[in-house]
């Protein structure tokens, strides 16, 4: 009996132990997880302010974005406004330059025209014509770089080379004038000279331009009326070429018509350059014994 209450205590010992060793490891495994939670915690509410702290920095950055974007923006702005300021004023000086380069383009033209009726009229003398070369080479400074640069250059350019020929002429007429002893004045000039003077009449191996030269200067010296500069003219004409005026009237306007007539038969490229060439087939041909005998 004593035994078995002796076994029966033990058991009731051995239930109890493992009872208190049982709430033992629950109270391990509560403590364990209030650890775990603890620690989970720590770690939620660092990677809260992790996530935070990116969110911020999005927000910073978004905010940055649209700040550059802004600066782009009113840079844009400014840009326009600029290009718009340059186009007002290109607007406004586009009729200012217009207007200018149309003033111009007048001058020049009416500048080429009267060297044009000055060169071909003999009652213009060199001072005349020398004040309208300086008029020319002015404003052939005002057309430099611009698209009638080139024909104001060769307007100027004729013009001064008939000037110097004309200056020339006269300085050769006057000269005549002394040898005479300066009697008659220019009728003395006309008695004398004009014997002189080429003749022409029209053929290939003629230079019109010279011939005409000559006889304007002539007649400018001598200070011809129109009609007796027109009859000067037509007594320097031989043949082919003096038919070309046979129709033309002695009147005020006769030596512009004849010199018109003139001119459209004589003074054309092609014959001038025909001219040359006829210059050039005259010249000696050497033969090769020629050459070498005088080598």
């Amino acid at each position: 009996m004593a035994e078995a209450r002796t076994r029966a205590a033990a058991a009731k010992a051995a239930r109890t132990t493992l009872r208190l060793a049982e709430l033992e490891a629950a109270r391990a495994a509560d403590a364990q997880r209030m650890a775990d939670e603890a620690d989970g915690g720590v770690d939620a509410r660092r990677a809260a302010g992790q996530e935070a702290e990116r969110v911020e920095g999005d927000r910073a950055a978004a905010a940055e974005r649209e700040r550059e974007a802004e600066r782009v923006e009113e840079g844009d702005r400014d840009e326009a406004a600029e290009r718009e300021r340059a186009a007002a004023i290109e607007r406004d000086r586009a009729p200012r330059d217009r207007d200018a380069a149309g003033d111009l383009g007048r001058s020049v033209r009416d500048m080429v025209e009267r060297l044009e009726r000055m060169m071909d009229d003999p009652e213009v003398d060199e001072d005349r014509l020398a004040v309208a070369v300086n008029k020319a080479r002015r404003l052939e400074g005002r057309a430099v770089g611009t698209a009638h640069e080139e024909v104001m250059v060769d307007a100027v350019f004729l013009a001064a080379r008939k000037l110097r020929k004309r200056e020339e002429a006269s300085e050769r007429a006057s000269d005549r004038a002394s040898a005479v002893g300066g009697a008659g004045g220019g009728a003395a000039v006309l008695h004398m000279g004009l014997p002189e003077l080429p003749t022409f009449s029209g053929g290939p191996d003629e230079n019109y331009r010279e011939f005409l030269e000559i006889v304007t200067a002539y007649v400018v010296e001598a200070r011809l009326p129109p009609v007796q500069s027109f009859t000067t003219l037509r007594q320097r004409l031989r043949g082919e070429a003096l038919r070309q005026v046979q129709g033309v009237g002695a009147d005020a306007g006769a030596w512009r018509t004849a010199k018109a007539l003139l001119d459209a038969v004589y003074d054309r490229p092609e014959r001038q350059a025909m001219r040359h060439w006829q210059a050039l087939l005259d010249l000696p041909h050497l033969s090769g014994s020629a050459t070498t005998a005088a080598l």
